[in-house]
This record gives structure tokens, C-alpha cells and sequence, in this order.
């Protein structure tokens, strides 16, 4: 799938690489939404820290990952600015009659049994099944 234009639409961009697992700094992009809301502003978080590219436009940010201490000796190649000091780590769209949740996040198994994400997990399943705006 990652040489269908159609998909990387779908998800909202396509695999480019990640950087190694470290700890970074998330920043919530819409406190309201019910996937993002029970996070604070900004927190820390230990991930590999993922990178797309051919990202359409009109994706709704939820969070984006703190561009600043990162360590990737490739983030001054891509993703550069394209996106200021942050690049978008979950989002949400609504793309050819669907809705449409993503999230970078979770690489290690400790995650899944983490409330924070399971709850970041399942409101982005009820965003996506139209059980919230």
C-alpha cells in the first residue's frame, strides 16, 4: 500500500521513516477533541517519533511532536520547516465518504496497557465510527 496514492489519502500521508525510540515533547493541537482532551497541553512521551510525507490538506491536528530536542540527524532533510518547530503525530479527516483517525503513536507493547493511551486509543475509534463531532 505504500505505492497507492489512493490509500496515503485515506491515512493521511504516507510512511517516509521514524526517528529512533526516545523520549519528545507532544503538544495537544485541539483540547476538545475526545481523543486529545484528557492529555495536558504538552507532555512527554517515549516513542519512535514518525514521519510522513504526501500529507493531504485538510487534516485536523490533534497532536504534533516537538521538533526542537528531538534527536534525528535527518529532521533538517524532512521534514525541515514544512511544519515550524512541530510535525503532526495524530490527526483526524473525513476523506471519500469516511472518517478517517490516525495516530503515530504506540511502538511499545507498556503503551497498550497505559489508560492515557487506550483512552487516546478509543476516542479516536468513536470518532471514527460518527459516535462524536
Amino acid at each position: 500500500m505504500r505505492k497507492w496514492p489512493w490509500f496515503w489519502s485515506v491515512v493521511g500521508g504516507k510512511f517516509s521513516r521514524h526517528a529512533k525510540m526516545q523520549k519528545f515533547i507532544i503538544h495537544v493541537k485541539d483540547a476538545q477533541d475526545p481523543s486529545v482532551a484528557h492529555f495536558p497541553a504538552t507532555f512527554e512521551w517515549t516513542d519512535e517519533f514518525y514521519y510522513v510525507d504526501h500529507i493531504p490538506e485538510g487534516l485536523h491536528v490533534l497532536l504534533a511532536g516537538d521538533l526542537t530536542k528531538l534527536e534525528d540527524p535527518g529532521k533538517d532533510k524532512y521534514p525541515g520547516k514544512l511544519f515550524g518547530d512541530e510535525f503532526p503525530l495524530a490527526w483526524r479527516h473525513q476523506f471519500d465518504g469516511g472518517r478517517e483517525w490516525y495516530t503515530a503513536l504506540g511502538h511499545q507493547p507498556e503503551h497498550y496497557a497505559d489508560p492515557q493511551f487506550t483512552k487516546h486509543l478509543l476516542g479516536g475509534i468513536l470518532w471514527a465510527m460518527g459516535e462524536t463531532k
